[in-house]
């Protein structure tokens, strides 16, 4: 069953300043809680390391203090938080040294010069360090540590950018890549003295004229620049219900294309545990909400021959667990990750025959074994109820 994106998914997301002082870009229609009321999505929240981002009922909203630390975007599963300077211009794949990765508070000098500089490493999702290994070919990759971290207001007790290097290193095991070809920290100590108290701005890492800088910064973060052009404020999400159409996770397909590119190199298979396996009990009455709540169009509703149900393409699947919440069943469950194929097809989970109903003679395709469907089954119970309080009323 081929899947093919929708128009919506091809379409270029429109980012608005979410403070009028920090180049954070906001995308409502690809924020999985102002899509849904099924969601329950709070990664930019937990990641920010100075709490200044807060989701309402109506929109994500930032208050004073914003670090640039890109944390928030790269915790977003969805790319509804932008961030300039996450995206490194072209590696060269052909050198025998290493590649190190530097963070913007390092002074350029002090960097090799083919440095992949970023504002803060902790801003490098798990799919950019993964990008990062399929771009460098054989070169080994130094996430460089300076002993900054721990006193930098966007760092902590642990590196920031350790979780998602640890994550990237252990998909790189599963497919089979040797222990050389793991993103490496290297620790390379600077005076703190030396340390910035803030990251940089992007003008101050891209010194050139102003035109020259945008078109850099283009080069940069194309998919950011609009924050840099937009107006001061993020709007409300309004009616949660409207239909956004389908979403194509940027972080998804990065992680799967950047693996798929490692695994033509090597010959080995992808992962399995990248991809989420979902499985539906007999319990379903093929009311097909989970169809229509899925953010990235991971499942789907199809007819085929009379028979219409629910398929599902792993490869799509950010498991963000909408479907189970909006299942009025409850009949959608995880199952252990790679137990579904991913093919970048779509699989059939249900296929239900269609049959006529016994009272209206329309054909309704529902799982179970109601002779009537659904519409005329709820007059019934209606007519049934309003029939029983009349009769208890005169009683």
């Amino acid at each position: 069953m081929d899947v093919q994106p929708a128009d919506s998914e091809k379409a270029r997301l429109k980012f608005v300043r979410l403070h009028p002082q920090a180049p954070v870009g906001f995308a409502a229609e690809a924020c999985l809680p102002l899509r849904s009321r099924y969601a329950r999505c709070d990664a930019c929240q937990r990641a920010c390391p100075v709490g200044v981002l807060a989701m309402d009922q109506e929109a994500l909203r930032m208050g004073d203090g914003c670090l640039h630390c890109g944390r928030c975007a790269a915790a977003c599963p969805t790319g509804a938080l932008a961030v300039p300077g996450f995206v490194p211009q072209a590696v060269v794949a052909d050198s025998p040294r290493p590649l190190p990765v530097e963070c913007w508070k390092v002074p350029r000098r002090l960097c090799a010069r083919e440095a992949v500089r970023v504002p803060c490493l902790g801003g490098l999702s798990v799919g950019r360090w993964l990008a990062l290994r399929a771009a460098a070919g054989k070169r080994p990759i130094e996430a460089v540590d300076r002993g900054w971290c721990g006193r930098c207001s966007a760092g902590g007790a642990t590196h920031p950018a350790a979780s998602a290097v640890d994550q990237a290193n252990r998909l790189l095991e599963e497919m089979g890549e040797p222990p050389q070809a793991r993103i490496r920290f290297v620790h390379k100590p600077l005076p703190v003295k030396a340390m910035p108290e803030a990251i940089p701005e992007p003008a101050a890492e891209f010194s050139m004229g102003r035109r020259a800088f945008f078109r850099g910064l283009m080069g940069q973060a194309a998919e950011a620049l609009c924050v840099m052009e937009t107006s001061a404020s993020a709007p409300a999400a309004g009616n949660r219900e409207v239909h956004w159409g389908p979403l194509l996770s940027p972080e998804r397909t990065r992680v799967v294309s950047a693996l798929r590119r490692l695994a033509d190199r090597s010959g080995q298979p992808l992962p399995a545990s990248i991809f989420p396996a979902l499985h539906i009990s007999e319990a379903c009455r093929n009311h097909q909400v989970c169809a229509a709540t899925c953010p990235t169009g991971a499942l789907l509703a199809y007819q085929e021959n009379g028979a219409t149900g629910v398929a599902f393409n792993a490869s799509a699947c950010i498991a963000c667990g909408v479907c189970q919440r909006a299942c009025p069943e409850q009949a959608i469950g995880f199952a252990p990750p790679g137990t579904v194929a991913a093919s970048g097809k779509a699989v059939r989970l249900t296929r239900v025959e269609a049959r006529e109903c016994a009272e209206c003679g329309h054909l309704f395709a529902e799982r179970g074994d109601e002779p009537v469907c659904a519409p005329c089954r709820k007059s019934r119970e209606l007519a049934q109820s309003a029939f029983q309080q009349l009769f208890a009323a005169r009683a």
